[in-house]
């Protein structure tokens, strides 16, 4: 899954801030620390705030540890670009385009390696996952998208 489609990483607490996908809205309800933020592949611990039903995998309501990048459903997406503009300690709302809205808060997280750091080793290691990854998603759908 590409989670860099939002490049800007800026958000203020008195502005919202706009995807450049479009995808959703950020208002920084509490401020960060720190000038690092988590890029794909980073471990996060987060809490999340969604509406039930939702179509987010990653679990709500409760401290969580999430794969930025390994989420399936609809929201996820979203919800990593978020991560990737987040600093520790931020709380931030997320209004989706498509109606709803998330609340997250992101207390840590492991720090990877951009893919121009990485061994060949490496690289490859992350090819077998994410194919494997995908291997299952398809298995698990059908060819337009519906359940098998």
């Amino acid at each position: 899954m590409e989670t860099g489609a939002c490049s800007e990483r800026s958000a203020s607490r008195d502005k919202p801030w706009a995807c450049p996908d479009g995808t959703f809205v950020k208002l920084v309800l509490e401020a960060g620390t720190g000038v690092d933020k988590p890029k794909e592949g980073s471990i996060c611990q987060v809490f999340i705030e969604a509406e039930p039903g939702g179509p987010l995998s990653y679990p709500s309501h409760s401290w969580a540890e999430v794969e930025l990048g390994a989420g399936d459903a609809e929201w996820d997406g979203a919800m990593d670009r978020c991560l990737e503009t987040m600093l520790t300690g931020e709380r931030a709302e997320l209004r989706l385009t498509g109606g709803g809205s998330i609340i997250v808060q992101l207390a840590s997280f492991t720090q990877t390696k951009d893919s121009w750091e990485m061994s060949a080793s490496e690289k490859w290691n992350l090819v077998i996952r994410n194919k494997e990854h995908g291997g299952k998603l398809y298995r698990a759908t059908g060819i337009c998208g519906h359940e098998a």
